[in-house]
């Protein structure tokens, strides 16, 4: 895994490592807790809003990873506990939109309490090989406020398809045939084509009368 960990070789070409350190991990049971920590951001949201969310979170984790390298003095970094911090908030910021506010306040919460424990003397924790990161956490946490407008109005939408307001409809309308209801003849489907089949009636009908 030494190929794909977060190194300052990413510096020099070997750009992949940019993204691929988020991925890689010390041993199953990091990669284990940080799994489990990324399923509610993902779970809480909308379809349209995951789709989002990943792909902030693609464009996050290089400068994520830049920040590491410069300001967070690593010198190798496996783990995406950066990024699950980053989910975390983005998720939050997407359900106050939504204005589900206990949901919301849960993801911020938790957030905030970490980055708070991060300073406090039991932290940073380590354990298992790895060390948890204060700058990662609190480098995701800011770089997910500054992506979240990428999660527009749009994204945010649970039910499909998306109703058009000004039609007031939640999908495509159906078109009924229109009907002569003096004998219950089909003369048509649509409207296009409904007003030529009525002429068409009408001149037999005159043609009749003048028999």
């Amino acid at each position: 895994m030494e190929l794909f960990s977060l190194t300052r070789a990413a510096l020099d070409g070997e750009l992949w490592r940019l993204w691929t350190g988020h991925l890689v991990h010390y041993d199953f049971g990091h990669f284990a807790f940080n799994l489990l920590a990324a399923i509610p951001p993902f779970v809480l949201v909308g379809r349209k809003a995951r789709v989002a969310l990943l792909a902030q979170l693609f464009l996050i984790a290089p400068l994520l990873s830049l920040v590491l390298l410069f300001v967070g003095g690593f010198g190798e970094l496996r783990g995406a506990s950066g990024l699950i911090v980053a989910a975390w908030c983005s998720s939050g910021l997407v359900l106050m939109r939504e204005r589900r506010l206990v949901e919301s306040l849960i993801l911020l919460g938790a957030i905030a309490a970490k980055l708070v424990l991060d300073r406090h003397p039991i932290g940073p924790l380590s354990g298992g090989g790895f060390t948890v990161s204060t700058a990662a956490h609190a480098g995701g946490a800011l770089l997910a406020l500054l992506f979240a407008p990428l999660i527009g109005p749009r994204a945010l939408r649970r039910n499909e398809p998306l109703s058009d307001p000004a039609k007031g409809s939640h999908g495509p309308q159906s078109e009924e045939p229109d009907v002569d209801h003096d004998d219950g003849e089909v003369v048509g489907i649509g409207r296009l084509d409904a007003a030529p089949r009525l002429h068409t009636i009408e001149d037999s009908a005159r043609r009749l009368t003048r028999r």
